[in-house]
């Protein structure tokens, strides 16, 4: 669909009709081509075919959705969180097959998790004005997904990793190709909201590294 607009877009501008015509519209076809996909340079042409981006998510690079509270409200909705308990391995001394993770334990954990996000997508920060929350979330999403907007048919997945060996301090970390977002946790003896203060400051700098590696880069 995309290639079709930028051929009908060209063709109209340039219809043939006679020979003579074919000739001047040959050399002007090569311009408009140049014209018409200079803003796309090699990086992020090979960036699109990598990530096999579909006609949807081209047309969204033509003319974006702008972010709203409505979006975010809906974004945060869509979000899973499925925490990955991490146990003692077998040949540690203090190894005890019994402490297991209750059921009930992991889904209270989550749902912990899901509020804390919530509240960091859709609440800007105190101080914070609504466009630099927005752009909060826009470096957000392509962190997480690799495109700055919230895609309506999408899935968005964090794995709260929890237990054994696992360091809070380890900041979060992305997987696009699944939408899929790694996050550490925070400190269990704080409070509910020195633990979504916690969450948002590992988010906004595992965004900002990003960021400066893509200018860096």
């Amino acid at each position: 669909k995309f290639l079709q607009q930028q051929a009908n877009h060209a063709i109209t501008k340039n219809f043939i009709t006679t020979d003579e015509d074919k000739i001047k519209s040959a050399k002007n076809m090569s311009k408009r081509y140049v014209s018409l996909f200079a803003g796309f340079s090699n990086e992020i042409r090979k960036f699109l075919y990598k990530k096999q981006a579909t006609t949807e998510q081209l047309n969204i690079l033509i003319t974006t959705e702008p972010i709203t509270f409505a979006i975010l409200e809906e974004l945060a909705n869509k979000v899973v969180v499925k925490i990955e308990v991490s146990t003692k391995s077998v040949e540690d001394p203090d190894y005890d097959p019994t402490d297991i993770m209750s059921v009930e334990e992991r889904a209270a954990r989550e749902v912990e998790m899901k509020g804390y996000i919530t509240n960091i997508i859709t609440q800007p920060r105190n101080g914070v004005n609504e466009p630099t929350h927005f752009l909060f979330i826009k470096k957000l999403l392509r962190f997480w997904t690799a495109f700055n907007y919230y895609n309506k048919k999408g899935n968005y997945r964090i794995f709260y990793k929890y237990g054994w060996l696992i360091n809070i301090k380890r900041l979060p970390e992305a997987h696009t190709c699944f939408n899929q977002l790694d996050i550490y946790g925070y400190p269990d003896d704080a409070t509910p909201e020195e633990k979504e203060e916690y969450l948002y400051k590992m988010l906004a700098t595992a965004v900002e590294e990003q960021q400066m590696e893509l200018v860096g880069g």
